[in-house]
């Protein structure tokens, strides 16, 4: 079973993802609390968390990139127990979802150094 819906997400993803966590919040008609955010892109986000709000409840998450906080509104496409949910962004034009695309494009352009590139 979770096999299948690790299947179903990628199949859903549209953008590159920045694996590594941020510190977050989320806002629910379920509740909220503070998380790690991992699995970022410009579409969404995983919210690592206990919580389990219901598929398509509205919510809020407050992310933590670098020096900046973004507050992006979506609803939740999908649980995984134990873990947390996927939050997909509403698609629309504001300033901050577009500033928010714009700083995490920036983020998955730099390219990866090695350990021998950072120590020569």
């Amino acid at each position: 079973m979770a096999k299948e819906q690790e299947a179903q997400d990628k199949d859903r993803r549209q953008h590159e993802r920045l694996a590594h966590p941020f510190e977050g919040r989320w806002d629910g008609a379920s509740g909220s609390g503070l998380c790690r955010i991992g699995d970022l892109s410009a579409g969404g986000c995983f919210v690592q968390t206990l919580a389990q709000p219901a598929l398509g409840e509205r919510t809020s998450v407050t992310i933590g990139v670098g020096d900046r906080t973004f507050t992006l509104a979506g609803r939740v496409v999908a649980n995984h127990p134990g873990q947390g949910f996927s939050v997909q962004f509403d698609a629309g034009a504001d300033d901050e979802l577009a500033e928010f695309k714009r700083v995490i494009g920036s983020l998955i352009a730099k390219p990866t150094r090695t350990a021998s590139e950072e120590q020569g």
